[in-house]
């Protein structure tokens, strides 16, 4: 009873912190729990079901489950990063259905007839024939059912009633948009460029963000090793002489994906070894086959804490083949399990389920331990409740017997790259340490990480609503900007930079440059070059 009071003074402050005076914050939150009421009492015997089989499922590991129908079509969009419908990112607010944003190729932003923060009230279907069907009600509905309204094939046709902002008040209009085929670029593999000046020269530096290890299961569907080597080949195109491999905020995805993007990066050679379920059944290698190098440069790997699965594959790999140096957190996740899923016959949805454990080359699997970084950076996500071995029944680490490829390295001819030594990781730790000491973003992150351990799980009110203001604001400012200014943004990250900045240390270390033997003496000159 005393923890429910202060999550009701909570949850009436949230509202407060808004703009809302105090009684009508009381009264949305009371409106609140009555649609959580409301909302249970129409559940159906389904929604039961998949409840019970998916927390069945979890009380074997934490990655065990069950998708529902709708869930299954959810996870289908992720990894084929294409869906059909209007183009829009909806999520509730009370009781609304609200348009987040307009995706890039989607009829809800190609006409011009819906804006972002457009609250759906009503959805009615238009038939193959152009007979037009009733106006259904979706205030207060479930958001994934009012999703399934709007979602149809490529093009059929579905009409929305909207209440939009308008001067003072709201006008209510009704739009009519062809359904299509979208691609979800925003989750997609995607590259820019920052230049980094090193000893008074320029270089240009590729950093290739990869937000998941997607692939459509479908014949000539997308997939994200094929995206990757098309950008790697416009990074040699552009000259640029280092790469920066973002898998800071990668969850994981497909395996066969991340064995192929391994592959991208040395020539042929073991990825991954993958325990079966049997004791007595062995482990399966899968490798490399393809012999060209798409990438021969320095290469750096940026990770963090929420890395996992397939991103702790290729980091590994790259770690166990010294190929890259890790820059980020301190580990990766520690998800070192295998999941396939299994669809079930039409309608039913599918079942994950975890097959076995996976090995990177030195023979580790990355449970629980993860890939540790080379170059570790203060990040957000630096805290010990993030990770593999916090979460229930998680399933413990082992190893095996190392299995790197000795064919996997280069040393002559055009497709020749660089091993990272142990000395090339002390001088690279040691360029890095005074720029991160100096970064004031990342001290900010350190201070905000220090206060976060002393506090505990204890939420103060006063904090939570700064936060949760500065935040929004953030989130609001962000939702407009353009797609060029989305980019700027992200190089302007202070793990970005500094990942970029050390490609080019390890460009200059593996063009013979060296630390100096005296520190000190080095500063004088510095200082007196400066006077």
């Amino acid at each position: 009873d005393q923890f429910q009071a202060k999550y009701l003074q909570f949850q009436v402050s949230n509202y407060v912190a808004t703009g809302m005076k105090a009684p009508e914050a009381r009264e949305h939150v009371v409106k609140n729990y009555e649609r959580s009421v409301k909302r249970m009492k129409e559940e159906k015997v389904d929604d039961l079901y998949s409840g019970y089989l998916d927390a069945f499922g979890r009380g074997l590991d934490p990655h065990s489950s069950f998708f529902a129908a709708d869930n299954y079509e959810d996870f289908e969009i992720t990894m084929g990063l294409s869906l059909e419908g209007i183009g829009a990112t909806l999520s509730s607010q009370d009781g609304f259905t609200v348009v987040e944003q307009l995706i890039d190729g989607g009829s809800a932003k190609s006409s011009g007839l819906m804006q972002a923060q457009d609250k759906i009230v009503a959805v009615g279907q238009v038939k193959a024939n152009g007979e037009v069907g009733e106006m259904e009600n979706v205030f207060d509905k479930d958001l994934r059912d009012v999703v399934r309204l709007i979602r149809g094939p490529k093009g059929s046709k579905v009409r929305l009633m909207v209440l939009r902002k308008s001067g003072e008040g709201k006008e209510r209009l009704t739009v009519s948009l062809t359904r299509d085929k979208i691609k979800l670029e925003e989750d997609a593999a995607k590259i820019s460029y920052i230049d980094r000046v090193f000893n008074g020269e320029k270089r240009k530096i590729a950093v290739l963000d990869l937000p998941s290890f997607y692939a459509d299961s479908r014949r000539g569907g997308r997939s994200s090793a094929t995206d990757m080597k098309k950008l790697l080949k416009e990074a040699k195109e552009k000259s640029a002489e280092g790469l920066v491999l973002d898998l800071s905020g990668n969850g994981g995805g497909s395996l066969d994906d991340a064995v192929k993007i391994a592959g991208l990066f040395f020539k042929t050679g073991n990825v991954v070894k993958q325990g079966a379920r049997e004791s007595q059944g062995g482990e399966a290698t899968l490798a490399d086959t393809d012999s060209a190098v798409d990438w021969d440069g320095p290469l750096a790997v940026l990770t963090s804490r929420v890395s996992a699965s397939a991103s702790e594959i290729v980091a590994g790999t790259m770690k166990d083949y010294q190929r890259a140096v890790i820059v980020g957190g301190d580990h990766t996740f520690g998800k070192g399990t295998v999941q396939s899923v299994v669809p079930l016959p039409p309608g039913l949805g599918a079942v994950k389920v975890t097959v076995g454990m996976f090995y990177t080359p030195s023979g580790y699997s990355t449970q629980h331990r993860g890939v540790e970084g080379d170059v570790v950076l203060p990040g957000p996500f630096s805290t010990d409740e993030i990770g593999e071995k916090s979460l229930d029944y998680s399933l413990p680490p082992s190893k095996i017997t190392s299995f790197v490829s000795p064919d996997a390295f280069v040393s002559t001819g055009p497709s020749a790259w660089k091993k990272v030594e142990p000395d090339a990781l002390t001088y690279l730790k040691a360029r890095s340490a005074p720029r991160v000491a100096a970064n004031a973003e990342f001290q900010k992150i350190s201070v905000e990480s220090k206060k976060a351990k002393e506090k505990g799980k204890v939420v103060k009110l006063n904090e939570a609503l700064k936060e949760t203001k500065e935040k929004k604001d953030e989130h609001e400012q962000k939702k407009t900007l353009s797609k060029d200014a989305k980019v700027l943004e992200y190089l302007k990250r202070p793990e970005v930079i500094e990942a970029a900045n050390v490609v080019a240390d390890l460009i200059a270390y593996q063009r013979g440059a060296r630390l100096p033997a005296d520190p000190k003496l080095n500063d004088a000159k510095a200082e007196q070059k400066r006077d």
